[in-house]
């Protein structure tokens, strides 16, 4: 507490409270599948007046906690409930923490009868809207935006809690991206997957990593078959579905109708592949250039965007403009860190011409990751040969074999066109290893040479070269399944048996081998039989695996399927094919010549037919309307079917249920055990008939398909009218589909609303625009009536809604950029549209009808809409207005880096009322949009920094304008208006704007730099009994003062060093100094204008002594105030001299008590006493004690810690002896629960309180 000064007033303010009330902030997000737990939200609380401006008077705090959706209290890391305190100061709360969905701030005490408001900060991916309850004065309708508008709480005693509901909700928006692939070997790469991944990014461009969670879609296969997806996004991130499949297209395949939010911006990224390198890519059928390329350190992908994906469709394009073809290395059967050499050259004359003497891009890459270990470029010779590259052609000494290890691969891109045939040649002597080999596509073939035929039509441009130990070979066993009807069996077991083992064999054989899709190698143990003869293993496949097996040469090895009933069993070795469910091969002996390895593979066939019936509804939203089919079958001597069969149906959610079907004299009898006559199916639900005979002719017909146009699609041909789609043989080897298409007979008029125009405000996008629909009947004199559906689409999304007309006519309203879709409209009228224009509209109304040209008024002429069409019709309400910009610069040589970072408040004074659009730029360059209010007197406060900028949009032109710069008196502020003139002073005159035209206003704020000095303190000691410990020894120091910041500063040592540092001034001192005898430390750039003292700490066997500029000494360890003269030296030399006399001062309290109080009660007092330098006083000092005046007595009070309490009754005093300088603090007990009121006199200045502060002086102070 300062000392009141003499000459100043004390005035005593009683305020009546209004009864406590209580305010709650809750908040819900409505995230559609986006994880948001992670999500926080902050919340701007403001006291305000009646204008929504912060009451500068209103400062106060007040208790908050926080709890969740139940109402229970949410807990810290700690564990503990969090709670605290909000504090307002001028209006404003600060304090208050952010929340996450679900939760609910409680703040406690709040005035009833004061203004408030509430802003919802930040949040910008979210939709945002409000509601108030439980208030006295307000609105408590839900509306858009993130600020509430003034209310007051609930008002009386015991009062229901005001609540403020802050709902957020993530828009779905529509995206997909779809792959297309060009070039001579497309055909054959039609199976080829493609990567792909999905970023979410910020308003800086970077990923948003606080975005996560699940996104739905649709994936379309070449085949037209669409499947529902779930892309998996954590952390800013989708690089898998849901299910752990990666994002992956083939050519002609898409993702459709991805849920990403309509309102945040993202990227695609393509994994770059070898081949179709050149990548180019379409937004909505526009063509871009050539996508960016971007690498993550180990892969390289192709990017597009950011971008906003609604309504959006990307097309990637990757296109084959040279050839490339690589070959990879496998060692089999043992681990091997060896390096294989290779020769490439071409195969044939045409090849050999188009790359002789020259050098094509290589990369050596890990087969198992794809990802690039290093590139290459190998330099073919005349010949068109090549065993060596180079990772720079330039440096011969870069040059090396062209050599793979296990599990590496090399990539030759950027071929011409014209190579058609390679040979690869593994440079091993055979004696070494086994080689094998395999053109994809191929079967494996003994032999360390390939021959590879670019762009064939059964495979890709890729050879893999197997090492094995020598008299070792590959066998391998393949499962394979057909039939439309799936297999009963998910796993298939194999017996394999060799039966000539070798004589030295264990009782337990190993031989390596691999699964396919697995590049692992595991031990494949085969067990001796009892009799010694045969060596068996079991091991199961699924459908389409393969088991690769690594054994000697010339070993018999009989494979025998175990679990073959209920299929027909097949198997293929080479060139033999036969039925069975086991076969004996030779190992090494392919049976197909040429040195062939082929695998033995085991086909199972599930006898029986697949009949789909699909359906799709177009036109409407009868999704949940059950559709009916009759389904006739014959066989194929026209003869009526009887058969009992079974049925799957797949349904939109993704749930699959079975049953079964009896069929009797052609026609549907019953379904799942009860007599139906038909089948039953949903929108975009498909119902398959298993099991129906081979040639089987079915015939399907949609029995109630009233108020549709129905056509269907037979076997993913073209569409056709009609409900009865023509007949079909079933067969085994393919799936037959039947898609039944439903449109709704009607006509649509689709109705929108937008604003434009400078004048716009932002109250206008809140106002109901009222439309009259009028109908005419084409012929006769019908008037229409009756009920129509129609979607409405607003900010917050689209709802169905009805539209009634009668007597031939319908009202409805819209807000700006609202829409209306009318569906199911009879094309038996024409439609006129209207908006009504009443007294006082005050914009300028057009139309366009279907997207053409823009007409002049508020009424459509007569619009005919055959069926299944539709007619849009757009109305523009324009109003000119203006633009504003506010600009702010600092200036001058005593501008501070804190200064460039300051916010100066500005409002523009007008009696405009509304909410108009801004733009501001920062001092980067960096553009933000918001919105501003004008409450009929004056703005919203704006504020800016040094270089920044705000230009608001659409001002009217009627009012004037008054630009008003608050606060900033350190600064000397200049304006100009529109770049004319240079005038004093913080608030312009009157600004008129001009139509379609910017006025400019730039406020200058000036600051000179201030007069600064130079302080230098010195330590010196003296005195009789110096030891080299005293001359040693650290004194500190520190200096009080009003001035802060940041001062250079040098320090001379004992040794006449120097050091430069820095000292800080904050909260009335500096940084703790530290000096030894003759040392000394300059401080430079200390502002002139403030007051300066010194203080020493206390030293017990020293007593302290100073001169300030070389006046009179003084003893005691702390200064009087000073002041710096500008641009001179200031300086202070203490002096302690050893075994000295410490010099004392003193200071008295006393006690009285008035009339009515107790004047026999002691009443508690503490001390606090600090030294010189603010450290703590310790030791025990002298006191003398009075009472009633009478004669003193001498006594002595122990101060540790700088602490100690003591007693006085009524007319009591005591006087503390202290070392001179001393600081001190007195205060007593608050007795006011006692009706006790404490008042202190110090120097005849009279103050209510209960502490009083000081110095130890020569001349004692009473208090």
């Amino acid at each position: 507490m300062k000392n009141v000064e003499d000459g100043k007033a004390v005035y005593v303010l009683q305020a009546v409270n209004p009864y406590p009330g209580n305010l709650i902030i809750k908040k819900t997000v409505e995230s559609n599948g986006i994880d948001v737990s992670n999500e926080t939200f902050k919340f701007d609380v403001k006291a305000v007046d009646d204008v929504e401006a912060p009451m500068t008077n209103f400062n106060a705090s007040f208790d908050y906690s926080v709890y969740d959706k139940d109402g229970h209290p949410v807990k810290d890391n700690d564990n503990q409930p969090i709670t605290g305190t909000v504090v307002f100061i001028e209006g404003v709360a600060s304090g208050l923490p952010a929340i996450k969905d679900g939760q609910q701030i409680k703040i406690t005490g709040l005035p009833q009868n004061q203004l408030f408001t509430i802003t919802e900060l930040g949040a910008n991916k979210f939709i945002t809207s409000n509601q108030l309850t439980n208030i006295s004065s307000g609105s408590t309708q839900e509306k858009d935006g993130k600020a509430t508008g003034q209310f007051t709480l609930r008002k009386g005693e015991n009062a229901a809690s005001t609540i403020a509901e802050f709902i957020n909700r993530i828009e779905p928006g529509d995206f997909s991206f779809s792959k297309k692939i060009k070039g001579p070997n497309a055909a054959n790469d039609g199976d080829k997957q493609f990567d792909f991944y999905l970023e979410a990014v910020d308003a800086n461009g970077d990923r948003d990593q606080s975005f996560s969670g699940e996104i739905n879609g649709l994936k379309r296969l070449e085949s037209s078959e669409e499947k529902d997806v779930i892309f998996n996004f954590d952390k800013g991130i989708a690089t898998t579905l849901k299910n752990g499949d990666k994002i992956q297209l083939r050519n002609n395949e898409s993702y459709n109708d991805i849920k990403l939010p309509a309102n945040m911006r993202f990227k695609v990224y393509e994994r770059q592949d070898d081949t179709y390198k050149h990548t180019s890519y379409a937004i909505d059928g526009e063509i871009k250039d050539e996508a960016a390329s971007e690498s993550d350190g180990e892969v390289d992908y192709h990017v597009v965007g950011p971008m906003y994906t609604n309504g959006k469709h990307l097309k990637f394009t990757n296109e084959q403009k040279e050839n490339s073809f690589e070959f990879e290395k496998i060692v089999s059967g043992k681990e091997s860190t060896d390096k294989f050499k290779f020769e490439v050259k071409g195969g044939n004359e045409t090849t050999i011409d188009a790359i002789a003497g020259k050098a094509y891009a290589a990369s050596l890459v890990n087969a198992r990751t794809g990802n690039v270990i290093n590139d290459y470029e190998i330099q073919f010779n005349a010949k068109g040969e090549a065993t060596e590259w180079y990772t720079d052609k330039n440096d011969p000494a870069t040059k090396t074999d062209i050599a793979l290890m296990h599990e590496q691969k090399v990539v030759i891109t950027g071929l011409p066109i014209e190579t058609t045939q390679f040979e690869v040649t593994e440079l091993v002597a055979e004696t070494d290893w086994n080689i094998q080999h395999q053109i994809d596509g191929d079967v494996e073939r003994d032999g360390n040479v390939a021959t590879l035929n670019l762009n064939r039509g059964n495979g890709r441009n890729s050879i893999m070269f197997r090492n094995l130990e020598p008299e070792m070979v590959s066998f391998k066993v393949k499962k394979t399944v057909s039939g439309v009807v799936p297999p009963k069996d998910s796993d298939f077991k194999f017996n394999l048996t060799i039966n000539n083992p070798k004589e030295n064999w264990e009782e337990k054989k190993a031989f390596r081998a691999v699964k396919s899709g697995d590049m692992k190698e595991f031990d494949l143990i085969f067990t001796r039989s009892a009799d010694r003869k045969t060596y068996t293993v079991s091991e199961t496949l699924k459908a389409d695996e393969s088991l690769t097996i690594f054994t000697l040469k010339g070993l018999k090895v009989n494979v025998e399927e175990e679990n073959h009933q209920g299929y027909d069993v097949s198997y293929q070795y080479g060139d033999h094919r036969d039925d069975g469910y086991a076969y004996e091969i030779t190992t090494g002996d392919g049976d197909c010549g040429q040195a062939c390895l082929p695998p033995l593979i085991f086909n199972n066939h599930v006898p029986g037919t697949a009949v789909e019936i699909e359906k799709k509804v177009k036109g409407t939203d009868d999704y949940n309307k059950t559709f009916n089919f009759n389904v006739t079958v014959k066989d194929q001597n026209n003869e009526l079917v009887s058969a009992n069969v079974q049925y799957k149906l797949e349904r939109t959610d993704g749930q699959i249920s079975t049953g079964s079907i009896k069929f009797e004299r052609g026609i549907i009898t019953e379904v799942d055990g009860k007599k139906k006559s038909r089948l039953q199916i949903k929108n975009d639900e498909k119902l398959t008939i298993l099991g129906l005979p081979a040639g089987t002719n079915v015939v399907v017909a949609e029995t109630n398909a009233f108020g549709y146009n129905p056509s269907y699609i037979l076997n993913h041909g073209s569409e056709k009218p009609g409900n009865k789609a023509e007949s079909f043989e079933t067969s085994e080897d393919k799936t037959s589909n039947v898609k039944f298409i439903n449109t709704k007979k009607d006509a649509s008029l689709k109705i929108s609303k937008s604003l434009e125009g400078a004048g716009i405000k932002e109250g206008d996008k809140a106002t109901d625009f009222e439309f009259k629909i009028s109908a005419t009947a084409v012929t006769g004199n019908g008037l229409l009536n009756g009920e129509f559906d129609a979607w409405k689409y607003t900010n917050k999304g689209a709802a169905k809604v009805k539209v009634t007309f009668n007597k031939g006519a319908a009202n409805i309203t819209l807000k700006a950029d609202e829409s209306i879709n009318l569906i199911g409209l009879s094309d038996e009228y024409s439609y006129r549209v209207q908006e009504l224009t009443p007294d006082g509209f005050e914009y300028d109304p057009s139309y366009k009808v279907n997207g053409g040209s823009e007409t002049i008024g508020n009424s459509t002429g007569e619009l005919t809409i055959p069926h299944s069409h539709s007619a849009t019709v757009d109305f523009i309400n324009t109003r000119e207005g203006a633009s504003l910009e506010i600009s702010k610069l600092l200036d001058g040589n005593g501008i501070l880096e804190s200064d460039r970072e300051t916010k100066f408040n500005f409002r523009i004074l007008s009696d405009v009322k509304g909410t108009y659009d801004y733009v501001k730029f920062d001092t980067m360059g960096g553009r933000s949009e918001g919105e501003i209010s004008f409450n009929g007197t004056r703005s919203d406060q704006i504020q800016l920094k040094d270089n920044e900028r705000i230009s608001i949009h659409g001002l009217p032109l009627e009012s004037t304008y008054v630009v008003k710069e608050d606060g900033a008196t350190e600064f000397k502020t200049h304006f100009k208006v529109n770049g004319t003139g240079l005038h004093e002073g913080k608030q312009t005159g009157d600004v008129k704007l001009a139509k379609d035209e910017k006025s400019t206003i730039l406020f200058t704020n000036s600051k000179q730099a201030p007069e600064t000095a130079s302080l230098k303190i010195t330590k010196r000691l003296a005195g009789t009994g110096l030891t080299d410990a005293d001359k040693t020894r650290s004194f500190n120091f520190r200096i009080y003062s009003g001035a802060t910041g940041t001062f250079d500063t040098v320090k001379t040592s004992q040794n006449g060093s120097t050091t430069e540092s820095e000292i800080k001034f904050n909260d009335g001192q500096s940084d703790l100094i530290t000096l030894r005898d003759t040392e000394s430390l300059d401080i430079t750039g200390l502002p002139v204008d403030q007051m300066y003292r010194v203080g020493e700490e206390f030293v017990t066997d020293f007593t302290p002594s100073f001169k300030v500029n070389g006046r009179a000494e003084t003893n005691r360890m702390t200064t009087d105030s000073f002041q710096l003269i500008a641009n001179q030296n200031g300086t202070v030399d203490f002096t302690n001299t050893k075994n000295g006399d410490v010099a004392m001062g003193s200071f008295s309290v006393n006690k009285f008590v008035n009339a009515i109080g107790d004047k026999t009660r002691a009443f508690e007092f503490n001390l606090e006493a600090v030294d010189g330098a603010g450290n703590p006083l310790n030791g025990i000092f002298q006191t003398e004690s009075t009472t009633n005046s009478k004669t003193a007595v001498t006594g002595r009070i122990n101060i540790q810690g700088g602490n100690a309490k003591f007693t006085l009754t009524h007319g009591q005093s005591i006087k503390f002896i202290l070392p001179m300088g001393a600081r001190y603090e007195v205060s007593e007990k608050d007795y006011k629960v006692d009706g006790y009121t404490t008042r202190v006199t110090k120097r005849d200045a009279a103050y209510t309180g209960t502490h009083v502060f000081g110095t130890a002086t020569a001349d004692s102070e009473q208090h």
